[in-house]
């Protein structure tokens, strides 16, 4: 079999560890000729030194050693650096300790006389695995540094806004517009969709008989809940199919984000906007994010936006979806009830329907609803 030298063997270094010196020879001459760089040790303890010196990007191991076999070896190089690629080999295979190998880390167990052309495709495999772990972390990384550059930015504009806040009440609405505004820009969002969960969210609080100033409060806030999108790049954020695991996994950064550029800020409205942005995706069965929160441990607020949120997404178009009829959203939405939703918040929404319905109805006539399906509901 052929493989590739230029893309995965630039000079990455082997530790090959064995207690045999005929074999530490004829796999040092092998892999030296394949274009990789070997360093040798004669036991798991000698080799576990060289580790610590060397960082080498691969291990090759014997599993019958003295004093500490390949098994430990392995188990005590993936809890320092988990992305080394380790190959255990053995005269003497089993079911068990193969299991047991592969289950800890390795990426093969061979066993002797040691096919090369095995050894050469699993050790090719194992590195490129790990280039690409390292390049995710890199990236990651730098991701990361841009979104605490962003928030940073961010938090200190928000800053100057805030005691003009304390001067001017009635500035926080203009605030928080334009901050969600800004963020719906990057999302291919509208601000019809900030009015909707505005005037959805005060609907659902005045329901559950919050007191007015509350209610007030959290439809003030709840069009904060995404703006932590900004700090999520645009070929995740706009990209028209479903995301990959790593793209959902830094997809789900936006509430943790969103959390940290409204924190620190006096006013309840930001306060509250704060939780709105960290627990909005918390689910009532605890199978949400970011934290997993369960039941009434998830902020009243959370739960109410989780409802209109979703709502709004069902029944308005998105890259990755038609919009829904507004019966079948409502139908979608009781299929959740007391697993993604609470219920009480769930009843509440069904209870201000009529009042959402009018309100929806009202926008479309003036034609400020965007890209939406509003049959009436029976």
């Amino acid at each position: 079999m052929t493989f590739s030298t230029d893309t995965v063997r630039q000079a990455e270094t082997v530790l090959l560890v064995d207690d045999e010196d005929n074999i530490l020879r004829m796999l040092a001459q092998y892999l030296e000729r394949k274009g990789y760089r070997t360093l040798q040790a004669v036991s798991g303890a000698d080799a576990l030194h060289i580790v610590a010196e060397s960082a080498p990007a691969a291990i090759i191991s014997d599993v019958c050693m003295p004093e500490m076999d390949g098994l430990d070896l392995l188990h005590a190089v993936m809890e320092s650096d988990p992305d080394t690629v380790v190959i255990l080999t053995t005269g003497s295979p089993s079911l068990d300790v193969t299991i047991e190998a592969l289950r800890s880390g390795a990426v093969d167990f061979l066993p002797k006389p040691i096919d090369l052309n095995r050894l050469l495709e699993s050790l090719h495999r194992g590195i490129r695995r790990r280039r690409a772990r390292l390049a995710g972390r890199r990236r990651q990384s730098e991701l990361e540094k841009q979104v605490r550059l962003r928030t940073r930015e961010l938090s200190e504009a928000l800053s100057g806004l805030q005691e003009a806040h304390r001067r001017l009440q009635d500035s926080y609405q203009e605030s928080i517009d334009l901050l969600c505004r800004t963020s719906a820009v990057r999302d291919r969002d509208t601000g019809d969709h900030i009015d909707r969960i505005r005037v959805f969210s005060g609907e659902i609080a005045r329901t559950l008989g919050l007191p007015a100033e509350e209610a007030s409060v959290i439809a003030a806030a709840s069009p904060m809940h995404d703006i932590g999108k900004i700090g999520i790049p645009d070929e995740i954020l706009r990209k028209p199919g479903p995301l990959t695991t790593e793209e959902f996994e830094i997809m789900k950064t936006h509430t943790t984000i969103g959390a940290r550029i409204l924190s620190g800020r006096e006013a309840d409205v930001f306060r509250i906007s704060e939780t709105i942005a960290l627990t909005h995706h918390e689910q009532w069965n605890g199978f949400g994010y970011p934290h997993g929160l369960f039941g009434e441990e998830i902020p009243l607020c959370g739960r109410i936006v989780a409802v209109v949120d979703v709502f709004d997404a069902l029944i308005h178009e998105r890259c990755y979806k038609p919009a829904y009829r507004l019966e079948d959203a409502i139908e979608v939405m009781q299929g959740m009830r007391g697993t993604k939703f609470d219920p009480a918040v769930l009843d509440a929404f069904l209870v201000s329907l009529p009042a959402i319905r009018t309100h929806l109805a009202d926008r479309e006539a003036a034609g400020l609803n965007g890209s939406g399906v509003y049959e009436t509901v029976p």
